[in-house]
C-alpha cells in the first residue's frame, strides 16, 4: 500500500492507496515537498524507486529495505541519505525494518507492517502543513514518535523487574532463574538494536551534508539525548537482572545446602540402630548383648546423637 503526502500551496494533499502510474503522473507535474509511505512493498514498488528519475534509489538500499534481518545503519549517497531503523513494537517480538530515504524534496519511508507512530504522524502533518514545512523536519518528528513509542516498554521492563525483585524476597527456585534468564535475554536484544540508532541518530545531526535546517537539527538532538538515557537506562536494568540472577542462584544453593543438611541430621539420628542392626545380624553372640538389651542401647544412642546434633544445628 502507498500513501502520499504533497505539499502545495500551503495545503497537505494526501493520496491514500495511490497506484503506482498515478503516483508517477502526481509527481511529475509537482514541484512541491512530498512523503511516500510504502507498506509491504512490492515488485513493482522496487522498480519505480530504483527507476524514477526523481528517486534513482541504490539497489543496495530497495534490497535493504525487503530484506528481514540486519543491522541498523545509515548510507549516505551522492543525492540522497539512507537508513534503516528497528522498530520495536512490543517486548520479545521481532522487530519491523523503517528504511527512510531523505532528500531536500521528498522523504519516502518503507515499511513490512503498520507502524502506530507512523500514523500518528500523519495525522499530526495533515492538521498542520507547517509541520512538513522540510522534509528533514519531517523525518525528526518520526524519529520523535519511534522515541515517544519506546519508552513506554521501557518503563514495562522497569516494573517486571520490580516484581521479580518483590517475588525473589521469598524463596527462589529454577523457575525463578528460568524467568530471569528470559527477561535478560529480551532486554539484551533491545540495547542491541538500540545503541547502533542512538549512534545513527547522532551521526544525522552532526554530519554536515545533511539537508538539515537549525531547527530539525536541535529536534534531532534532543532524540538522541533521549535515546542515549534510555540505552543507559537499559544498561542499568541489565545489571539489575545480573545481579538477580546471581542472588536467586545462591539461594537455590542455599535451599540445597539446608536440604542436605537435613538428611544428614536423619542418617546421623538413625545410624547407632542400623550399626547395631548390621551387628546382630551377623551374630549377637559377638557384641556379648542379648537382642533386648542391644535395641534398647541402640534407643539410647539414637536419643543422645539427635539431640546433639540438634544443640549443634542450634548453635550455628
Amino acid at each position: 500500500m502507498r500513501e502520499l503526502f504533497l505539499i502545495e500551496q500551503n495545503n497537505v494533499i494526501q493520496y491514500a492507496d495511490i497506484a503506482v502510474s498515478q503516483l508517477q503522473e502526481t509527481l511529475e507535474s509537482s514541484e512541491g515537498l512530498f512523503w511516500l509511505d510504502v507498506e509491504q512493498m512490492t515488485d513493482e514498488d522496487a522498480a519505480f524507486l530504483l527507476e524514477f528519475k526523481e528517486f534513482r534509489a541504490h539497489p543496495l538500499s530497495v534490497k535493504a529495505c525487503r530484506e528481514a534481518a540486519g543491522r541498523p545503519y545509515l548510507a549516505e549517497f551522492p543525492e540522497q541519505v539512507f537508513m534503516i531503523f528497528h522498530i520495536q513494537e512490543e517486548i520479545g517480538a521481532t522487530p519491523t525494518r523503517l528504511g527512510l530515504f531523505l532528500t531536500p524534496d521528498y522523504l519516502i519511508t518503507v515499511h513490512s507492517t503498520p507502524l502506530g507512530f507512523l500514523q500518528e504522524v500523519k495525522d499530526r502533518i495533515q492538521q498542520d502543513y507547517l509541520l512538513m514545512r522540510s522534509t528533514g523536519f519531517a523525518m525528526a518528528l518520526i524519529l520523535q514518535a519511534m522515541t515517544d513509542h519506546l519508552e513506554p516498554l521501557i518503563d514495562q521492563l522497569d516494573a517486571d523487574i520490580d516484581a521479580i525483585e518483590s517475588d525473589l524476597s521469598q524463596l527462589a527456585d529454577q523457575h525463578d532463574i528460568q524467568i530471569i534468564v528470559e527477561k535478560k535475554h529480551r532486554l539484551a536484544n533491545l540495547l542491541q538494536i538500540l545503541s547502533p540508532q542512538c549512534e545513527m541518530v547522532h551521526d544525522i545531526w552532526t554530519q554536515g551534508n545533511l539537508p538539515l535546517q537549525p531547527e530539525t537539527i536541535i529536534q534531532i538532538r534532543d532524540v538522541y539525548h533521549r535515546l542515549k538515557y534510555l540505552v543507559e537506562t537499559l544498561s542499568l536494568y541489565e545489571e539489575r537482572l545480573s545481579d538477580l540472577r546471581l542472588s536467586a542462584a545462591t539461594g537455590t544453593a542455599l535451599q540445597l545446602n539446608t536440604s542436605i543438611g537435613r538428611l544428614s541430621t536423619i542418617s546421623a539420628v538413625f545410624l547407632p540402630v542400623i550399626s547395631l542392626a548390621a551387628l546382630l545380624g551377623i551374630n549377637e553372640r559377638l557384641i556379648g548383648l542379648d537382642p533386648p538389651v542391644a535395641l534398647g542401647l541402640a534407643a539410647v544412642l539414637s536419643i543422645l546423637t539427635g539431640g546433639i546434633v540438634a544443640m549443634m544445628a542450634r548453635g550455628k
